[in-house]
């Protein structure tokens, strides 16, 4: 959910995992088909770290939140206006159990959706991935 209490809880996670963008400066172009890109700044290693020392998060201006993270967890991807609206992915979405927890995961359909489109190579493994698994499913 895009709204600004959701970004702000978003933004006291973020911080809580001490995430930091992993490639800061850049930002998504509508392309003349209509697909989004990712267009990144032409930045040199030691640039990329002073931004990402200098990142602000503000949950009023989701390009701010729009990043790859690096955190104490590991990698995860923010893509607010891309990956679809709570609303949305809970249509589909289904319950499993995990390490004690009840987790909801969206619907492959809709996290192949967030992957293909737009197009990215850092994507290219887990679409097949998740090609592999349609497969076994019989879709």
């Amino acid at each position: 959910a895009l709204d600004p209490d959701n970004l702000r809880r978003l933004v006291a996670v973020l911080r809580e995992i001490d995430a930091v963008p992993e490639s800061p400066g850049g930002q998504w172009t509508i392309q003349p088909d209509g697909e989004r890109r990712w267009v990144a700044e032409d930045l040199s290693a030691a640039e990329r770290i002073v931004r990402a020392d200098d990142w602000q998060p503000d949950p009023d201006d989701i390009t701010t939140l729009d990043h790859l993270f690096r955190s104490r967890y590991g990698n995860f991807d923010v893509v607010p206006e891309i990956a679809g609206s709570y609303e949305h992915l809970m249509l589909r979405a289904q319950q499993m159990q995990h390490a004690g927890h009840t987790l909801w995961v969206a619907h492959i359909d809709d996290l192949l959706l967030t992957l293909t489109v737009p197009r990215r190579s850092k994507d290219i493994a887990g679409v097949r991935a998740l090609r592999e698994l349609q497969h076994q499913r019989g879709r």
